[in-house]
């Protein structure tokens, strides 16, 4: 077997261990921030082209979204249980500046999802 070819075998059975391993420490973290930057795996440039028949990617981003809603979910919880809209209104700001900011970008359906509810429930008397 070709050196090169050993090495970028080696190189991907790393990565796909490294995605595991985001996936089962996304699975713990306790706040939105915690699961993006768990969630950043860095894909070595010379796997690029290799990494889209591995389902460890794939998996790791779907742990993510998953825990993002869970996160997500329990901090709209928390708001509809504020009966003063002015206080709703400040916790939503303050969501908006340490959590779901986090989400724009490669999380945007997560982030227009929580950005949708929030407006509801300012809207809400």
């Amino acid at each position: 077997m070709n050196q090169a070819l050993m090495f970028a075998q080696q190189q991907l059975r790393q990565y796909e261990s490294r995605c595991r391993s985001a996936a089962m420490t996304v699975a713990n973290c306790r706040s939105i921030p915690e699961v993006v930057r768990a969630a950043r795996i860095h894909e070595p440039p010379m796997l690029r082209g290799l990494t889209r028949g591995i389902s460890a990617p794939k998996a790791l981003h779907q742990a993510a979204v998953t825990r993002i809603n869970e996160l997500v979910d329990a901090q709209l919880k928390t708001l509809e249980a504020e009966p003063d809209l002015a206080l709703r209104r400040a916790a939503v700001g303050k969501l908006h500046r340490s959590d779901w900011d986090f989400l724009r970008g490669t999380y945007a359906s997560e982030w227009r999802r929580a950005e949708d509810a929030s407006q509801r429930l300012l809207l809400r008397p």
